[in-house]
């Protein structure tokens, strides 16, 4: 378990989240206050079989749907991202599929979309999200599913009203305006709890983010519109009612996500975060990231460790999930029902 400062550092975050005033929230992000979480799939896996919520699991059933039967072995070696572009170049050999891989990316969002409906929320999501919303934090999530909001029976909401989405580049290719929760955010500048989808998700198939070309779009679309001196390095127009500004501006908790070399549009996002704090001459803590040691049998790789810290996350480490997942989230529940000050 973590120590007793490290608990109390995130109990200081989620306080200042639950009790900033109102008055303070359309301009508060300048001040790199309370708290966002960021989660992976890593909490669709705990307490569920190996691969039956992983993406490893979860392409090699759409492969078998589009193509036929794949041996699980032959995925071996590859990234996730790289899987789905060799994917498209199969399909151009396929006639159904020769010119048209809008077709194709159609086909296999459908089917990513019929699994991920199956998906259900465990007791443990929650807990979980039930905490979050109780510390009032914003959730980024890069899962294509609606567990997450589904655990507390959230509902569908955009910050770009209907009247005016196509005055404001709203597209169901990249619906970032679109986040779930228990109600509806009034402002741009509020930052409660609500729930927001990094990568895409199955109410919007096209959004979802499968292939190297889709995020490098990604990173190109954000980067296009990023702050610059010009206008003061703040985030606003394109960008001012999407999930980037609170992964900009707030200290993260990061769980259930392995970080890995191929994740390049989270990657990109940390260090262009690093260096845009930098630039603001913001000196606070940037974050954490949970690491799940199984009793120090899984250590975390050098290069990553070092990647981590270059990019402000200072890490915890965890025992096991049960500890994480069970006594961590027990501890904060607790905190999230009191009256905190």
């Amino acid at each position: 378990m973590i120590n007793q400062q490290q608990m109390s550092h995130i109990k200081m975050r989620l306080n200042e989240q639950k009790n900033w005033p109102m008055s303070e929230h359309y301009n508060g992000f300048q001040k790199q206050r309370g708290l966002a979480f960021l989660i992976g799939n890593g909490i669709n896996r705990y307490k569920d079989d190996d691969r039956a919520r992983s993406w490893e699991g979860l392409l090699d059933d759409v492969y078998k749907d589009i193509f036929g039967d794949l041996p699980i072995e032959k995925m071996e070696g590859f990234h996730l991202t790289e899987f789905f572009d060799l994917m498209q170049l199969k399909a151009r050999s396929l006639n159904d599929y020769k010119r048209n891989f809008i077709l194709l990316k159609s086909k296999i969002a459908i089917s990513l979309q019929t699994k991920l409906i199956s998906w259900k929320a465990d007791e443990h999501h929650k807990r979980v999200i039930s905490t979050i919303r109780g510390c009032d934090c914003p959730i980024l999530t890069t899962n294509f599913d609606k567990i997450l909001s589904d655990a507390i029976d959230g509902e569908k909401f955009n910050m770009i009203h209907s009247s005016e989405r196509k005055f404001n580049n709203f597209h169901s290719r990249y619906p970032w305006t679109v986040y779930y929760g228990s109600k509806e955010l009034k402002y741009h500048g509020e930052d409660e709890f609500s729930i927001w989808h990094v990568n895409g998700n199955v109410d919007y198939p096209q959004s979802i983010n499968l292939g190297l070309t889709d995020y490098i779009k990604s990173i190109t679309r954000i980067n296009k519109e990023l702050p610059s001196q010009k206008t003061g390095f703040h985030i606003s127009g394109k960008l001012s009612g999407t999930w980037v500004r609170f992964f900009f501006y707030k200290p993260l908790f990061i769980f259930g996500l392995g970080l890995e070399e191929q994740e390049i549009l989270l990657r990109w996002l940390l260090i262009t975060r690093k260096n845009y704090w930098l630039t603001k001459g913001w000196t606070s803590h940037m974050g954490w990231y949970i690491h799940i040691n199984n009793d120090g049998i899984r250590s975390l790789p050098g290069p990553k460790r070092i990647f981590l810290e270059n990019v402000g996350l200072e890490i915890l480490e965890f025992k096991s999930y049960h500890e994480f997942y069970e006594e961590f989230w027990s501890e904060l529940e607790k905190f999230s029902r009191a009256d905190i000050h």
